[in-house]
């Protein structure tokens, strides 16, 4: 076997300029899946790993691998890449790169393929792989095999498909529009192995950097009509700012858990009880990130006026009813009457006081179990896309310092939340709390293999299945063996078995009072299973919504 295919490139010399070509756009971890054809990849990736330039984070299943990458994204803000073989393996990617898509991510899917003589013609393990992300990804390159894409020209100089991967990266990662999944499909002849000078270049940074011009703030007095009682909605991913226009305005904020702000000091607690109940008192909503949680504040903004701070082309309006789009808020100080504010605060109080008194879900007594131990530590909060984001946002009431919580919101699915929460952990070497359903948990169930040395804490909310569809208004269509059968989807399983396969410590919380103290300083890597009584849901979380909620 000869070093180099028929066209004098050595296949693993192009793997190794395209690991430097990430390498010098910022790329510091890549997460690897094993495979023959990607094989090149490989060999780059251990060689650089080596001269301690980039993390490697081999794993098993893309699938996984995609949403382990998406914590690292999470942890790091620095766009992380995934490379896999291929076949059927980009299209296991598709769910995070969807994610991404809509939680503005800059993840970069690197698939290995066949060249291009080996497309199209019966090839074992081809498919048509270059668009396969369609208008999911923000940009693609498709890579040719053996063209000399990679070779440095006769000055010794770096190729230039170099700076098309380092203008596709800084594509991905927001610098001339909104940042979002990269994908580059590269192909590779035989041999695959290489040869005896193989070595991965060294590239100086990538020069090209985010040109965007810098974008004026507009004036909170252009935009927001003062004689309008108003409020801050913060959805999914809305980011520090949201915080800063409701403190210095003097403003309520109405945010979802996994807004980064969910918590502070202006935040509002059980959201969705209140503007159930008072939402028709406010007349105009500034709305940050992409509110997807509850139908309260989907009414709201339906029928107030709404100004959406947008940081993409894609802004929410779900009832067509925003009046204006501005890039950022300029804001004015101490702009509402203070009584507004304290009138919520005052509201949140009494309620507090009357929850304390209400039965509940035992899925929301460990929801306040995990808010307070969140409340009390350092640690980060990674909540399942279903009830357990959902019982957070409805019962946490104490504010934190600190309101750290993750959640996969972009698609609000409950697709690889295991592996988020490890490629969280692994990158902030941060201890993790994670609160998931049973579900959520098993859909993801074999990221448990991805675990290394990190610090978690999955609490696994135990209540036979999807409770979260009684809830909706299928809790009241359905008969119950129709609801049990094709909604719930309940599963008997041994998760003592499971934890010992996979080599974590197991806890059998058989109510919720029997966890452990989640505040107290632990190593290690735990799978709790809460049983929760999974009858009655739906009456109990309407005693949430009280009817004397108006006296409050």
């Amino acid at each position: 076997m000869t070093a180099k295919d028929e066209s004098g490139v050595s296949a693993c010399a192009d793997a190794a300029w395209l690991v430097a070509a990430l390498e010098s756009s910022g790329v510091t971890d890549i997460v690897i899946s094993p495979g023959s054809r990607s094989a090149p990849l490989a060999y780059a990736v251990a060689l650089a790993e080596q001269s301690s330039r980039i993390r490697a984070h081999p794993s098993p299943d893309e699938r996984g691998a995609a949403f382990l990458a998406l914590g690292l994204i999470r942890a790091t803000s620095r766009p992380v890449a995934v490379m896999m073989t291929s076949g059927t393996a980009p299209a296991h990617a598709f769910p995070a790169v969807i994610e991404a898509a809509h939680a503005h991510m800059p993840l970069i899917i690197v698939s290995a393929d066949r060249p291009y003589e080996m497309r199209e013609v019966g090839a074992s393990q081809t498919t048509r792989q270059v668009g396969i992300f369609d208008t999911h990804v923000v940009t693609s390159l498709d890579i040719p095999a053996g063209l000399s894409a990679f070779e440095k020209d006769q000055r010794g100089r770096p190729p230039g498909l170099v700076n098309r991967v380092q203008r596709a990266v800084a594509q991905a990662s927001g610098a001339f529009g909104s940042a979002g999944p990269l994908h580059i499909n590269i192909g590779f002849r035989d041999p695959l192995t290489p040869p005896g000078d193989f070595e991965v270049p060294q590239l100086a940074p990538s020069p090209v950097g985010d040109i965007r011009q810098s974008t004026p703030l507009t004036a909170w007095e252009d935009v927001v009509d003062p004689h309008l009682p108003t409020a801050i909605v913060a959805g999914a991913d809305a980011g520090p700012h949201a915080a800063d226009i409701a403190e210095a305005a003097g403003l309520p904020l109405f945010a979802e858990p996994s807004s980064g702000v969910f918590g502070c000091a202006h935040w509002i607690p059980y959201q969705q009880a209140l503007l159930s109940a008072y939402g028709d008192q406010i007349k105009q909503v500034v709305v940050y990130g992409t509110p997807t949680l509850s139908r309260p504040v989907s009414r709201l903004l339906a029928q107030a006026r709404v100004i959406v701070v947008a940081r993409s082309e894609h802004y929410p309006d779900v009832a067509g009813t925003v009046a204006q789009v501005v890039r950022g808020l300029r804001p004015a100080f101490e702009c509402a009457d203070p009584a507004w504010l304290q009138t919520w605060r005052l509201r949140a109080r009494k309620l507090a006081r009357l929850y304390a008194q209400t039965p509940v879900p035992d899925g929301i007594r460990v929801a306040r179990t995990v808010w307070q131990a969140h409340v009390a530590t350092d640690d980060l909060l990674v909540l399942g896309a279903s009830n357990a984001i959902r019982y957070i946002d409805l019962i946490a009431g104490k504010p934190t310092a600190r309101p750290r919580v993750f959640a996969n919101r972009g698609q609000a699915g409950i697709d690889g939340t295991i592996a988020m929460t490890i490629g969280l952990a692994r990158g902030t070497r941060t201890r993790v709390r994670a609160l998931l359903g049973d579900l959520t948990f098993l859909h993801d169930v074999n990221s448990l293999a991805l675990a290394g040395d990190e610090n978690i804490d999955l609490i696994v909310l135990d209540d036979h299945g999807g409770r979260i569809f009684q809830s909706l208004e299928h809790g009241y269509a359905a008969s119950d063996e129709i609801y049990e059968r094709f909604f719930a989807v309940g599963q008997r399983i041994d998760y003592a078995a499971i934890a010992a396969a996979f080599g974590w410590d197991f806890i059998d919380a058989q109510t919720p009072e029997d966890l452990p103290d989640l505040a107290a300083p632990h190593r290690g890597r735990r799978l709790m299973r809460v049983r929760c009584r999974h009858q009655d849901i739906r009456d109990q979380l309407n005693n949430l919504f009280p009817e004397n909620i108006q006296k409050l």
